[in-house]
């Protein structure tokens, strides 16, 4: 996939019940800007990510300014992504531990090089997307889609129950890149044919009614980013 809005992002003629899901990466952090590998631990945003944050809030309050609900990981870099969205548009905020990024045990905290020279072929396989048990006893892929999409069909079933309407969640790049797959209906592992999601930059998937009591899913924008400084 290109880079930016893919397709571009018109979700058009919502059916009545459809749930729409902005999912938006968190900013750079200090340890991306690093080269550390993170994990569920964290440094906090760099200056650079803190300016994405303020980005991201002023392009949600113009495109999805109608959202009745913001639901994020409870990590400190997607808490601090979130903050200035959150003052200006001033919903309900859901803490949701399922948003987290996947778990890369012992590799957590550690810089990417390092990690490479002492386990090549396992760091190697995960960034592959290889069902790797990161760092030794992380989380595999598979664990980490299917955590993430539980949490992606809860959010769906919230929304319809309230008659449709639209979430912001705010997450890391494991989850959005997963749940896109997903979405997309490509098996565990394919998840290497997806660009990798740039800090900062909103996807945004939709829940349609399928007319036979169920519901089928569409990806409406990738890692859009035009919207970044």
């Amino acid at each position: 996939m290109s880079e930016g809005a893919y397709p571009p992002e018109s979700v058009g003629e919502t059916p009545p019940g459809s749930a729409t899901l902005v999912l938006v990466r968190h900013g750079e952090s200090r340890w991306n800007a690093a080269g550390v590998l993170q994990g569920q631990l964290c440094e906090g945003l760099s200056e650079h990510g803190r300016l994405q944050a303020a980005a991201v809030a002023e392009y949600l309050v113009k495109a999805h300014g109608d959202a009745t609900l913001i639901a994020r990981s409870d990590i400190d870099r997607v808490a601090q992504t979130a903050a200035p969205a959150e003052e200006r548009l001033g919903l309900q905020v859901l803490i949701e531990p399922r948003l987290r990024e996947i778990d890369l045990g012992s590799w957590s905290g550690r810089p990417r090089a390092e990690v490479l020279a002492e386990h090549h072929a396992e760091l190697m396989g995960w960034l592959r997307c290889e069902d790797v048990r990161a760092g030794g006893s992380g989380e595999t892929l598979t664990e980490l889609r299917e955590r993430v999409w539980a949490a992606m069909e809860d959010l769906g079933d919230r929304l319809a129950g309230e008659g449709g309407g639209s979430a912001i969640l705010f997450t890391h790049g494991g989850p959005v890149r997963t749940t896109t797959a997903a979405v997309l209906g490509l098996p565990p592992g394919a998840e290497r044919r997806i660009q990798p999601v740039r800090n900062g930059s909103v996807t945004v998937v939709r829940r349609d009614p399928d007319g036979a009591g169920g519901h089928e899913w569409r990806l409406v924008a990738y890692n859009r980013a035009d919207h970044l400084p």
